[in-house]
């Protein structure tokens, strides 16, 4: 990779359970400036997510693909207290996602209407009708 490269670090939860997974891709430019990227990674993430575990699975991965730190010239990440822990412990150039931020400062514009968050209380109700009934069947 070369100095245009940044490796984005994703966690999400599966939505039916409670499990954690973390996803690492790296994106980089070739000659002629064709962006290139891969997914380097994508598995559960157990354990607790401090910046501390965070950090390690992330140097996993890049030992794993034999990348070493000094070609990762930034990591694009979320904005959650533990994920920016995460790279200031690995020693990582690191920033958070404008999109995050940007969806992050809509969400709260939005779901503070009351209007908003009445209609979503009752369609998670519902919801969670729903998932229960399915589980119960599924017993």
């Amino acid at each position: 990779m070369n100095q245009a490269s940044h490796l984005p670090l994703k966690k999400w939860t599966e939505v039916t359970t409670t499990k954690a997974f973390v996803g690492v891709s790296a994106h980089w430019i070739r000659n002629a400036w064709e962006h290139t990227f891969a997914v380097l990674n994508c598995e559960e993430f157990s354990g607790k997510h401090t910046g501390e575990n965070m950090a390690a699975k992330f140097e996993s991965v890049l030992n794993e693909w034999n990348i070493p730190k000094e070609s990762v010239h930034v990591v694009i990440r979320d904005n959650a207290a533990n994920t920016v822990k995460a790279f200031e412990c690995a020693a990582l150039s690191s920033f958070g996602c404008s999109l995050h931020t940007l969806q992050l400062a809509i969400n709260d514009r939005i779901f503070n209407q009351k209007s908003v968050s009445d209609a979503l209380a009752v369609c998670r109700r519902l919801v969670g009708h729903f998932i229960r009934e399915t589980l119960r069947c599924l017993r």
